[in-house]
Parts: C-alpha cells; sequence; structure tokens
C-alpha cells in the first residue's frame, strides 16, 4: 500500500497535501490501514521543501498503527526499509533484568487474579487471570510431558455462559 506524507504538524503549508488540517490526513490514513491491513507500506516523502517533516509524519503514522495494534509487514519510508526499527516493538523477550517488579493479586472490587509486571523502562503490563492460566497450562504440558515439544494456543471466541468471551485454545 502506497502511503502520501504531509507535513508533520503543517498540512495547510505542504506543497503536496491535499487535506485540510494534519487531523483529517491521520484519520484518512489510519482508516485506510485499519481496513486494506496491508502487507507491505510504502510511504511516500513528496516533493516539498521540507522533506523531513514528511520522515516525521511517516513515523507518527507507524507509531499509531501500532498503538491500535495494527500488524505491519515490510515498512519503506522513502524507498529505505525501515521495518527493523520496529521489530524491537512488536518482538520483545523478557528476562528476569528486564523486570523491576511483580506481582499478583486480586484487586480490591475485583473477583480474579491479576498478575502485573512493571518493567525496568517503565512499561506496565497487566494480564487477566484467564490469560496467565492458559499460557501456564500450556508451560506445564511441555515442562512435564518428554513427547510434547510445544504447545500453540489461538484466540478463539465462545459463548458460553460464565466464561470469559475470547478463550486461548490448543492448536492441533
Amino acid at each position: 500500500m502506497r502511503v502520501p506524507t504531509v507535513c508533520y504538524g503543517r498540512v495547510e503549508g505542504c506543497a503536496v497535501s491535499r487535506w485540510g488540517s494534519y487531523e483529517e490526513y491521520l484519520a484518512d490514513v489510519m482508516r485506510r490501514l485499519s481496513e486494506e491491513r496491508p502487507s507491505r507500506l510504502e510511504f511516500e516523502l513528496g516533493e516539498c521543501a521540507r522533506s523531513w517533516r514528511h520522515v516525521l509524519t511517516a513515523f507518527d503514522v507507524l507509531l499509531r498503527a501500532y498503538e491500535r495494534r495494527l500488524p505491519l509487514g515490510e515498512v519503506r519510508v522513502g524507498g529505505e526499509d525501515v521495518s527493523g526499527l520496529l521489530r524491537p516493538l512488536y518482538e520483545q523477550v523478557f528476562s528476569n533484568y528486564d523486570v523491576e517488579r511483580a506481582r499478583v493479586g486480586v484487586p480490591e472490587g475485583h473477583r480474579h487474579v491479576r498478575t502485573e509486571l512493571v518493567m525496568r523502562d517503565g512499561r506496565r503490563l497487566v494480564f487477566q487471570e484467564a490469560t496467565v492460566s492458559n499460557v501456564l497450562r500450556a508451560f506445564v504440558t511441555v515442562k512435564t510431558r518428554p513427547d510434547v515439544r510445544c504447545v500453540r494456543l489461538r484466540r478463539r471466541r465462545f459463548d458460553v455462559p460464565g466464561y470469559a468471551e475470547w478463550q486461548l485454545i490448543e492448536e492441533d
């Protein structure tokens, strides 16, 4: 998918802009990304005297796509492959060194256990009981059965009273 860019924050003064405001540009581009879910993005920097503002716009769009959890494949900005820059956002491995502190308990006013990890870089990850239970079940299966090398869980929707709508179910 080809994505045009505009001057970051100054759409009205950008020579190649067809949008009335930066918000209008973002709404248009993010809608297209959500609908099309492309496997390849090519940000076009345009012929503008302030091309560095176009690069900022491309990265603003990419961070917003990450925030919305949109899957991104290959990403090129002005012909340059920048997919590697995004990999740390999408692929993360955590060690004990990365965890500043962890807390497991039932929050006040709730019935289910929550697991909270506060990372060294300040991020806070909170997992609901069902998520940890499913991952733990798969972990125990791999750890205790020598014939099982891997358990894959996939998100599936169920309509069963008393259970969460979304479950992590073992794949074949």
